[in-house]
């Protein structure tokens, strides 16, 4: 053990030489270090512990800088274990660790210092590489359209080149007129300035892990440098044939630059012997083939070293895998008809793979993912210098929360624009296209022996899972998307109880025993609890994104709801005077119910043939089907309602056997639409529930036939899938 007095200096505690390490293995190195004294009251007493890792004792490369943070005083002698993680370069002589401390008045004690291996039986945590920001958003998200600008030409000769969020909420912008680059601390207002060195004309910026700057000055000085953040100095790590207008570090700290004028993007290793890149992407000739780029742009390197380039002159999206020459055309192009894109120039990537494009030429960003291209920030795509408009960006980060900044070039400014929604759902809201139309002839996947006699509660969940209420067998049925068989959890259920499952896959339902009485079936248990008690048998039952619980009940002709987020159990009154009606705030026989995400109520308003929405505080409800609707598609005691993602309805028209597709004052028969029909598999016999899968297949919960019966989408109905938003 090591005991250590910090100065005020600080200090360079020892120099640790690693010999006969195994070219390319995995290590661990750490110690123990306990903060025993302070020294004097309200100076000091927390040292900060740096290690260090270069080829070499004497001028060897820095090849780690990890600052590990502080050592916080211990009144109860609790030791703390630092330390990082590396892999070993390629044919090394040897390797030096250094530990460094700094922050006076303290003594610390240091023990038990270890190398190890890592291997698959000893996993390591190691600090990220990359201070990258991929947010995880939910399905449901949208930006404020109204940007606030974080600089514009305010400073003098500002004209912003490039932009870098670290996931300390830090940000970083290339200043090439004033040499600059200039640096936001969170919530600061004014930057302060870095000065590494001549960045006229630079372009592309990466921060690593260690808060070094990586910086293309290609241009005028034919290589990527760069800044180290401890050491106060610049470094060349790649020489370049021009300007890198992206510039990318992967968790490897291997360097990737995108050569404008070259049409190809190059790659270095930390441990290549010479500092020329090679060429991953492009043949060096503009052109369109999957071989080629013309003027690439923003580039993006995920964990799986997959390589996404913004094909600038080639209108499109990029995706090339390691080891591969030609790529994928994601975006652009035309690949999705009309939805193009005109001269992306950066691309970024969140934690589910979901792509967000800065598209130049239509003065927009636009996000890509499983279910098709959207703008969310300059939309519709017209150039200006409103608060809510862009002109020719060029660059986009995000910060921790989600939000996004945009390097909008033409207007000189960094704008910030907040994320407003992220709403994740346990449920699908698919968006389907206008003319979507579905296979007429049904799947079963739950027959009557399985499920009894009418099963009526249904859903399905974001993964694609069904449930099934069975109360004739005493049993939830949960049958996942590839699965053949389902399996059952035993519960006593009411006839009419509905289903809902939450996010964290929670199932709720209306327990046999006591009226009204809904319980929770606990994730991976064999047990359920209960939430709720409401005054009489929940029809319908469904939680909305505030965590609130609305239960109709249908022989009192009301809905109530009660938040499960506090243990009041308060149940309050939705809507419905308790009296069995037909007037605008009166029900006869509530059945299935929705909420969306505005909390507008929709009830399936069985008895008055018809669905009446009811928007958030309101007690008359607007009827916006049913009751003389167009087509003569009048309803016979509708049993269940649901959206799909632009809040068009579907409506299990019950006596009348069939699903109903509701656009505006558009009334369409979908399924069951054909009740001569002699064939059982697309005809229905008392359609009670609907739900959605996230590709846009109906389930119906087709009871007095005892099934539940799934209805694809036809794949040659509309021009893009369909699938969650």
């Amino acid at each position: 053990m090591f005991l250590v007095y910090v100065p005020k200096n600080g200090i360079t505690l020892f120099k640790i030489k690693l010999d006969n390490l195994g070219s390319s293995s995995h290590y661990e190195f750490s110690a123990y270090f306990l903060n025993v004294i302070k020294q004097k009251a309200g100076q000091g007493g927390e040292p900060n512990v740096i290690f260090e890792l270069r080829a070499s004792a004497a001028a060897g490369s820095l090849l780690a800088y990890i600052d590990v943070g502080k050592i916080p005083h211990s009144k109860t002698l609790t030791w703390l274990q630092r330390g990082f993680s590396f892999i070993v370069p390629k044919n090394p002589v040897e390797l030096v660790v250094t530990i460094k401390i700094t922050g006076e008045n303290s003594v610390l004690a240091i023990d038990d210092i270890q190398l190890r291996t890592c291997s698959t039986n000893h996993p390591v945590s190691v600090p990220p590489v990359i201070l990258l920001n991929q947010p995880t958003f939910c399905p449901i998200l949208s930006w404020e359209p109204i940007g606030t600008t974080l600089t514009n030409t305010t400073m003098a000769d500002f004209v912003p080149s490039g932009i870098f969020i670290d996931n300390h909420n830090i940000i970083y912008v290339n200043d090439p007129n004033n040499s600059q680059i200039q640096v936001w601390n969170g919530g600061e207002t004014v930057p302060r300035s870095v000065k590494p060195i001549s960045l006229r004309s630079s372009r592309g910026i990466f921060v690593a892990k260690n808060g070094d700057i990586y910086l293309d000055i290609g241009e005028n000085n034919s290589r990527v440098d760069k800044w180290s953040n401890y050491l106060k100095s610049s470094v060349p790590v790649m020489s370049v044939k021009g300007t890198c207008y992206g510039l990318f570090v992967d968790r490897d700290d291997n360097v990737y630059c995108s050569l404008w004028n070259q049409h190809t993007v190059v790659k270095r290793s930390p441990y290549d012997r010479t500092y020329s890149g090679n060429s991953i992407a492009g043949n060096g000739t503009c052109g369109s083939k999957s071989t080629m780029l013309c003027f690439p742009s923003g580039i993006f390197v995920d964990t799986n070293f997959n390589l996404y380039v913004a094909d600038y002159d080639n209108h499109r999206i990029q995706l090339f895998e390691p080891g591969r020459s030609d790529a994928r055309t994601l975006v652009g192009n035309d690949i999705l008809g009309d939805q193009s894109l005109n001269h992306p120039t950066d691309i970024k990537v969140d934690a589910d793979g979901n792509l967000f494009i800065v598209d130049h030429g239509n003065h927009r960003i636009v996000r890509f993912g499983s279910d098709g291209l959207h703008c969310i920030i300059g939309c519709p795509d017209t150039n200006g210098t409103e608060s809510h408009e862009l002109n020719s960006p060029r660059g986009i980060a995000f910060d921790t929360r989600g939000n996004i900044f945009i390097f909008d070039s033409g207007n000189h400014r960094i704008q910030k624009f907040t994320l407003a929604r992220n709403i994740c759902i346990s449920y699908n809201l698919p968006k389907i296209c206008p003319n979507a139309t579905w296979n007429q002839d049904g799947i079963t996947v739950v027959n009557q022996t399985l499920i009894g006699n009418a099963g009526r509660g249904i859903f399905v969940d974001s993964n694609n899972t069904l449930y099934v209420a069975a109360h004739n067998k005493s049993q939830i049925l949960i049958l996942g998307e590839n699965s053949v068989s389902p399996i059952g959890k035993n519960v006593s259920l009411t006839p009419y109880t509905d289903i809902f499952v939450s996010n964290e896959s929670e199932i709720y339902y209306e327990g046999h025993n006591e009226t009204g009485q809904i319980k929770k079936w606990l994730k991976n248990s064999n047990t359920s609890v209960s939430v709720a008690s409401f005054p009489g048998n929940c029809y319908g039952l469904f939680i909305d994104h505030n965590n609130s619980l609305y239960c109709s009940i249908n022989t009192q002709n009301i809905v109530v709801k009660m938040s499960l987020n506090d243990n009041t159990n308060t149940v309050v009154n939705v809507t419905g005077t308790g009296i069995r009606g037909s007037d605008l705030d009166q029900f006869s026989g509530p059945c299935g119910i929705f909420v969306d995400f505005d909390f507008t109520l929709y009830v399936a308003d069985s008895g008055n043939n018809r669905i009446q929405s009811f928007q958030l505080g309101e007690n008359n409800g607007t009827a916006i089907a049913g009751n003389g609707t167009p087509n003569n598609l009048e309803l016979n005691y509708p049993t269940g309602v649901v959206l799909d993602a632009d809040n068009n309805l579907f409506i299990a028209d019950n006596n009348n056997s069939r699903i109903i597709r509701v656009i505006r004052d558009d009334y369409r028969c979908v399924v069951g639409c054909n009740p001569n029909e002699t064939s059982t598999s697309d005809t229905l016999n008392d359609s009670y529930a609907l739900r959605f899968d996230s590709h846009g297949n109906l389930f119906v919960a087709d009871g007095f036939n005892h099934r539940i019966q799934k209805f694809t989408i036809a794949a040659n109905s509309c021009g893009n899938s369909n699938k969650n938003r």
